[in-house]
């Protein structure tokens, strides 16, 4: 049996982890297994970039280097945001209490881990993280030369980029993992991993993301399926009315 502290959390123990992380690597190739089985897409080269972000962002950089006076001076205040954040982590180190040159927005609730703020070397990495990411996204939001549609496009999947590369997305640089990856012995990882391989093959190598349990449901036990009709639809939605089945909804189904 394995041991737990006295808080309710698993007692870290180096020799369950070494083996979770053993059992980890022997699963590693069914990984490979799962993404050689996906299904080749019948669809053109043309219509991988359905979105034309390839374009947009070409007439993006394109103005960007029509402009190298805005350039400059947005390189010039990043790497100024930066000086300030190695002087701030500096004096941190040595004790000093001081207001953080970044921080979150309030609505941003990926950094509300208490350890974002108390650790010095998380808080490093999420205020040189936010410092990018703003960089990132004021920096397209100031490109002139592209019509409105497309400013608004450039800024939208900017801000899409930026947050994908945000510490909170990878396990070495999220605290919370690495918490639970000490709590757990690394079978939090082996769950998370054992989760991509069902996604995979669900999708025939493809990742398709399960959102909801799709055994928990039963057409004719508790889904109705009775003949139905649309009587109301727009671009958003399409309400659709099912004929009642009286003789049915006695025996104890919808």
């Amino acid at each position: 049996m394995r041991d737990q502290s006295d808080s309710g959390h698993r007692a870290p123990n180096v020799f369950e982890f070494i083996g979770d992380m053993a059992r980890l690597a022997r699963r590693a190739p069914l990984l490979v297994q799962a993404l050689s089985q996906r299904r080749p897409a019948f669809t053109s080269h043309r219509n991988r970039d359905a979105l034309n972000n390839a374009n947009l962002f070409r007439a993006l950089a394109q103005n960007l280097l029509n402009d190298p006076g805005t350039m400059l001076k947005a390189q010039a205040a990043l790497w100024r945001d930066y000086r300030g954040l190695i002087n701030y982590a500096g004096r941190r180190f040595l004790g000093e209490a001081l207001e953080s040159c970044v921080t979150p927005a309030p609505e941003d609730r990926r950094f509300a881990d208490p350890a974002w703020e108390n650790s010095g070397y998380f808080d490093l990495i999420k205020q040189a993280y936010l410092l990018t990411a703003n960089w990132m996204v004021e920096t397209a939001a100031r490109v002139v030369g592209m019509s409105a549609s497309d400013a608004r496009k450039a800024v939208f999947y900017t801000r899409q980029g930026a947050d994908a590369i945000a510490p909170t997305n990878f396990a070495l640089s999220n605290p919370a993992v690495r918490r639970a990856c000490i709590e757990s012995n690394g079978e939090n990882l082996i769950r998370g991993f054992e989760n991509l391989l069902t996604d995979l093959k669900r999708g025939d190598g493809k990742l398709r993301i399960r959102m909801v349990d799709e055994d928990a449901f039963e057409i004719g036990g508790n889904i109705a399926n009775t003949p139905g009709q649309i009587v109301y639809q727009n671009d958003l939605m399409q309400l659709i009315q099912y004929a009642p089945t009286p003789n049915r909804s006695s025996s104890g189904h919808f």
